[in-house]
This record gives structure tokens, C-alpha cells and sequence, in this order.
């Protein structure tokens, strides 16, 4: 009898584990903050995602497509190897493109980028380099009678505005004075 009890018991929780772990891998990944993603079909992609994709590079040459969500923004990323080059385009569901990724060599990054990566980073080895253009709006936004400059996004991410910085850099000021006047400068 406690044989067939704890039999009933294992099994039922070999069960639930199973069909935890489907449920685990049939849901779309979720990274917190990072939002959500899914790999699709660039069928599944918003008319003008696909005619912007196919403008970038050839469909034959695309290798992925991840939709992803985050805070309620939905974009589209789409991998693709022309050439034996690899890169991404990432777009808006109205088809604009939020930003591009061309695989380059340590040839083609300017000087100054990997002295100061070699700098910072000395004995590192560097591999896998992207050239990436990213394309937003610059709007002058009027607040308190003050003009500020805001970018953001054709998907609508807008970046932190400028009067966030600006009070930032002030703070930060204040306290650099304050610590002179404590050490009598």
C-alpha cells in the first residue's frame, strides 16, 4: 500500500514537472526589465517591418527575426548575413528603422576607438565588432520657459531630456564646491 501511495506521488510529480517545463519552454523568453522576445517568421512581422527588412537586404539573407516588447514598445530586429558579413537592422512596427549593424574589422574601426579600448582594456583581445548607426528625433522641447533637447525614438523611447543632465551636472557641482569650501580652497 506505501508503495502504491508514494508510486501515485512520484508519478504525479514527474507530471508536473513535465508539464512545468513545457510551459516553461513554450512561453517567450522574459529578461525583467529587458522586456520580452520572441523569434518569429518575417511573415509574422507588420507589413511595413517585412518591405523595410527586404530594403535593407535581400530576404534570402535574413537568418532571424525576434520581435520584442518592452514597457509596452514593440519592435522588430531583423538578423541577416549578406557577404559573409553579419548585422541587424532593428525597427519600429511602422517599418522605421530604429538602428543598423554591420559586422566590421579592427581595420575598419578608427584609430582613436581602439587606442582608447586598448587603453582601457590592456592584454584584452577584441572580436566581434559591429559598426552601428543608431536614428532617432531631436525635438526642442519648452519646459518651465527653458528649451531643452529630447530625442527619442520612432517606436517612442525617448531618451533621458537634456534638463536632466543639466541639474545632474548642477548637483554635482554644488557638491564639488561644497567639498572645496570644507577643505579650504
Amino acid at each position: 500500500m506505501k508503495t502504491r501511495i508514494l508510486g501515485n506521488v512520484l508519478g504525479s510529480l514527474v507530471a508536473v514537472a513535465g508539464l512545468a517545463a513545457a510551459l516553461a519552454f513554450s512561453q517567450p523568453a522574459d529578461y525583467g526589465d529587458e522586456g520580452t522576445e520572441t523569434t518569429i517568421k518575417l511573415a509574422e512581422a507588420p507589413e511595413a517591418v517585412k518591405a523595410a527588412a527586404v530594403k535593407m537586404t535581400p530576404a534570402n539573407t535574413i537568418t532571424k527575426v525576434i520581435r520584442e516588447t518592452d514597457d509596452g514598445i514593440t519592435t522588430y530586429e531583423i538578423e541577416f548575413n549578406e557577404n559573409g558579413t553579419s548585422g541587424s537592422g532593428t525597427f519600429a512596427t511602422t517599418g522605421e528603422m530604429l538602428e543598423l549593424e554591420r559586422g566590421t574589422t579592427e581595420a575598419k574601426v578608427p584609430a582613436a576607438a581602439m587606442d582608447a579600448l586598448k587603453k582601457a582594456n590592456p592584454g584584452a583581445t577584441f572580436s566581434s565588432m559591429s559598426a552601428v548607426t543608431k536614428f532617432y528625433y531631436e525635438i526642442e522641447v519648452v519646459k518651465d520657459g527653458k528649451k531643452h533637447e529630447v530625442k527619442v525614438s520612432a517606436s517612442g523611447e525617448i531618451e533621458e531630456p537634456t534638463w536632466n543632465h543639466a541639474k545632474a551636472n548642477a548637483d554635482e557641482k554644488d557638491e564639488m564646491d561644497e567639498k572645496d569650501e570644507k577643505d579650504g580652497d
